[in-house]
């Protein structure tokens, strides 16, 4: 188990915002849902490639630019496709990420 990373500071996600977050040469998005929970999640959406980072938190749903939305409990999308979902935490000052 890798344990807990330190991804992004707590200061730079606000409401309904995606921020990007490379680690070990791959690409995630990082946000909170409405009710404050983190959540890490793959970089590009699997329907159409765009990059999550530009898209829109609404509730616990991740909307890409294009249109395409995933669940962020689940990472089903209204698609067909599934999105990669990773276990995120809030730490002291951080979203902090487990790819254990």
């Amino acid at each position: 188990m890798t344990g807990w990373i330190a991804a992004v500071p707590l200061d730079d996600l606000e409401d309904e915002d995606v921020v990007g977050w490379s680690h070990g040469g791959r690409y995630y998005a990082l946000c909170l849902d409405d009710h404050g929970t983190p959540h890490c999640l793959d970089a590009a959406c699997p329907a159409d490639g765009a990059a999550l980072a530009g898209g829109l938190v609404e509730g616990r749903v991740i909307e890409c630019p294009l249109g395409c939305r995933y669940d962020l409990r689940s990472g089903q999308g209204d698609n067909g496709h599934r999105i990669g979902l990773y276990p995120a935490r809030i730490g002291e000052d951080a979203v902090e990420v487990s790819f254990g």
